[in-house]
C-alpha cells in the first residue's frame, strides 16, 4: 500500500483509523453535533475534509482523486449524463416505498392497563445541548435536522467530500487489498456504509438511496477517477435542493411529505 508516512506501522494503524473514520462519518458528524450543536450538514462537511485530509496525507492526493488528465475529461460528461438517470431512479423508488407504507394498516393501540416497554430517548452530550441517541430531534444516530433548508453550497460541498471518502478513500483502500475476494467484500461494504449513513432520513430514503450509491461505485470504476462521481452526486443533490427549496430531511419520516415528492 503507497502511503507517505516512512514508519510501516504507523502507516498501517493510520489507514486502519483512517478506514473506520471514512465508513461512518454520518454517526461521528451527529455525535459532534449531539454534544456541542451546530447545524448538521456544516458539522457534517467539516468531519468529510478532515477524513479527506487525513487520507491525502496517507495516501497521497493522487491516489485518493486517480485517473488522469484525459480520464478526467471523460469523466466530467459521464457524470453529467449519469446524473439524471440516478435523479429519476431515487424519485421513483420513493414514490413508491411511500405509496406501499401508505397502504400499511394503521398499529393497532395498546390496551389500557397493559405493561408497555418504556420509549423514553437515551440521552447523550452535556446538560446544555442534549440530543437522543436514537430519536427525538438528534443524537448519534439521528441527528438534529431542523432549522430550515439547507444551503445549495453546502449540499454541493458535501456531495464531493462524500465521494472523496466514499469512492475516493475507501476505493482506494479496498484496490489495493491481495485477494480478489476481499476487493469485491471492500467495495460492497463502502457502498453499503454510503447507503446506510442516509438512514437517518427515513426508511424510504435510505432505500433510495442504492441507485446513487451503486452508480456512484461504478463511475469510478469505469473512469478510475472520483471526478465523475462528483459531477454526478453534486448535479443529485443541486436537484434536490432545487425541487425541495422548502424542505427540511427530517420530513421524510412524514408519510404525509413523502408522498408529495415529486
Amino acid at each position: 500500500m503507497s502511503t507517505l508516512i516512512p514508519i510501516p506501522e504507523a502507516g498501517t494503524y493510520g489507514t486502519t483509523l483512517l478506514a473506520l473514520y471514512a465508513g461512518a462519518p454520518f454517526a461521528l458528524s451527529a455525535h459532534l453535533q449531539g454534544r456541542w450543536g451546530g447545524r448538521f450538514l456544516a458539522i457534517h462537511c467539516g468531519v468529510l475534509a478532515a477524513v479527506v485530509v487525513a487520507g491525502m496525507v496517507l495516501l497521497r492526493p493522487g491516489e485518493v482523486v486517480g485517473g488522469s488528465p484525459l480520464g478526467w475529461l471523460v469523466a466530467l460528461p459521464l457524470g453529467a449524463v449519469a446524473a439524471p438517470l440516478v435523479i429519476r431512479a431515487d424519485r421513483e423508488l420513493t414514490r413508491r416505498l411511500a405509496r406501499l407504507a401508505a397502504r400499511r394498516p394503521a398499529s393497532t393501540p395498546r390496551p389500557p392497563g397493559r405493561a408497555t416497554v418504556a420509549t423514553r430517548p437515551i440521552l447523550t452530550g452535556h446538560p446544555g445541548r442534549r440530543r437522543a441517541l436514537g430519536g427525538g430531534r438528534g443524537g448519534l444516530l439521528r441527528p438534529d435536522l431542523t432549522g430550515g433548508p439547507m444551503p445549495l453550497a453546502l449540499l454541493a460541498t458535501a456531495a464531493v467530500l462524500e465521494e472523496l471518502v466514499y469512492r475516493g478513500i475507501l476505493v482506494r483502500l479496498a484496490l489495493d487489498q491481495e485477494a480478489g475476494a476481499m476487493v469485491v467484500l471492500c467495495l460492497a461494504g463502502g457502498t453499503v456504509a454510503f447507503i446506510l449513513g442516509h438512514g437517518f432520513l427515513g426508511w424510504t430514503q435510505l432505500v433510495a438511496k442504492i441507485p446513487l450509491g451503486v452508480a456512484a461505485l461504478g463511475l469510478r470504476l469505469a473512469t478510475g477517477t472520483v471526478l465523475a462521481p462528483a459531477v454526478a452526486h453534486a448535479l443529485f443533490n443541486a436537484s434536490a435542493w432545487r425541487q425541495r427549496r422548502d424542505w427540511t430531511p427530517h420530513q421524510v419520516r412524514d408519510l404525509s411529505a413523502a408522498r408529495r415528492l415529486p
